[in-house]
């Protein structure tokens, strides 16, 4: 084959990724190439990603040690971090963090919802553990995860008072670690209070 032409594309980058595996194996789609040496016509699969639409869903999943929570293609997934909020999109490099004390918010796709419809969002209370983004799926290891139509912020608001009342035993072993997990009571309380209020069920 002396050469091609793509319509819309530029010919010099189709080829480029033609001759690169990696490129071949990262991008997806199968485009028609009209052969410049002569008038056949043959389907050659390229995988684009860059000059192509995207996937538009992955896989996720929510588990804690004792249930499983989502297992379910969404669109997006804001994922919080020991060092802060990150997003997840299709495609997204691959992934290994530990988990904060957070906001999980989920978006599904249209058709998601029983019968059909507008794809809808849900948040979950997340309380430590890991995740991982490996090819399109994100995996979510939660010690703890709570869906926020299941918060009350009536007793939402009774663990924050009860979690801000607490202090460090004078006579603990370890006043840092004590410290620490005071710290991370409260802020988990705070946010089931805040999405409680919010109650973003799908």
């Amino acid at each position: 084959m002396q050469g091609f032409s793509v319509s819309g594309m530029d010919p010099g980058r189709a080829t480029a990724c033609l001759a690169d595996t990696a490129c071949r194996r990262t991008y997806h789609r199968t485009l028609s190439l009209k052969l410049t040496s002569g008038s056949s016509f043959r389907s050659i699969p390229v995988f684009f990603g860059a000059f192509a639409v995207a996937k538009k869903t992955f896989r996720c999943k929510l588990v804690t040690p004792t249930s499983s929570l989502v297992d379910e293609d969404v669109t997006y997934a804001s994922v919080p971090a020991w060092d802060g909020l990150f997003g997840v999109l299709p495609g997204r490099a691959p992934i290994l963090a530990r988990l904060g004390t957070g906001e999980l918010r989920l978006a599904f796709p249209d058709g998601a919802k029983a019968g059909g419809g507008e794809g809808g969002e849900r948040s979950f209370l997340i309380d430590g553990g890991f995740v991982q983004m490996a090819g399109e799926s994100l995996t979510i290891l939660a010690e703890r995860a709570i869906a926020a139509e299941s918060l009350s912020e009536t007793d939402a608001a009774a663990q924050l008072k009860a979690a801000e009342s607490k202090t460090v035993p004078a006579d603990a072993a370890d006043k840092p670690a004590a410290r620490a997990r005071i710290d991370r009571e409260r802020s988990a309380a705070r946010v089931a209070v805040k999405m409680a209020r919010g109650n973003k069920g799908i």
